[in-house]
């Protein structure tokens, strides 16, 4: 299984589209996972993340900015592949 990590600050936009071009790409034969880990974007950014419904995507908030690598660390915490 390949996990996927990615910090996301603000850009929800460029997240959106990034998961388009995974599904995209990795089709059904890859057993795949995503984890977002949201390092305490604008609330308003977070709407295009939060309408994704996909069991292969986990979105984590933080309720701080803790950096990227802290964030990284954590959303690896999170993987299971």
């Amino acid at each position: 299984k390949i996990s996927f990590i990615i910090v996301n600050y603000n850009t929800s936009h460029h997240v959106a589209k990034l998961l388009e071009s995974i599904r995209k790409y990795a089709g059904s034969g890859l057993d795949y996972e995503v984890v977002i880990f949201d390092n305490h974007s604008a609330h308003d950014n977070l709407v295009p993340l939060k309408a994704i419904k996909s069991e292969r995507v986990m979105l984590l908030a933080s309720d701080e900015n803790m950096g990227f690598a802290r964030a990284n660390n954590r959303a690896v915490k999170a993987d299971t592949g």
